[in-house]
């Protein structure tokens, strides 16, 4: 149980994470920060960084994220039922979370396209649920059968976050 709350924080922390590093992205363009200065970032650059500097670096960085991890990780049903998050430079999830984040250094339109094709090749389907930047997806087959993408704009990319409920209340 303890094990289960810990998971869930985590990736709480994960989308938070997500969540300010887009806010930074649009502060930084507010600020004059315009399309010369948005490159490739460099690995471990940007407000991610100085958050992993602020922890004290990588290790304390994923010690206070159990479920983070450099690249394209997840679980095997997730990759089998959802997609396969291929490309992300970043991973936040207990094998056994309903809530997923992947970071990539693609656009946001280029993300989606990618995601949204994956999703279509294993029987999702979009009901509407009028949420801007999130599809609500069911499908009829399989363990998971339901599941919430939302895609977030970073300065550097864009973020990918997935709630999920699969057969069994897993």
């Amino acid at each position: 149980m303890e094990r289960s709350v810990q998971g869930r924080r985590a990736v709480r922390a994960a989308v938070a994470v997500c969540v300010a590093l887009a806010a930074v992205a649009v502060a930084a363009g507010a600020s004059g920060g315009g399309e010369e200065s948005r490159g490739a970032p460099a690995v471990g650059s940007g407000p991610a960084a100085l958050a992993r500097a602020a922890l004290g670096g990588e290790e304390e960085w994923a010690r206070a994220l159990p479920g983070y991890a450099v690249g394209a990780v997840a679980p095997p049903w997730f990759v089998e039922e959802v997609f396969d998050p291929v490309g992300a430079a970043e991973s936040y999830g207990e094998p056994d979370s309903s809530v997923r984040a992947f970071v990539y250094g693609a656009d946001v339109a280029a993300t989606q396209e990618r995601v949204a094709g994956d999703l279509a090749v294993r029987g999702w389907r979009a009901v509407p649920s009028g949420l801007a930047g999130s599809l609500t997806l069911v499908k009829d087959e399989g363990t998971c059968r339901w599941a919430l993408v939302s895609w977030i704009e970073q300065e550097h990319g864009a973020c990918v976050v997935v709630q999920t409920r699969r057969v069994g209340g897993r």
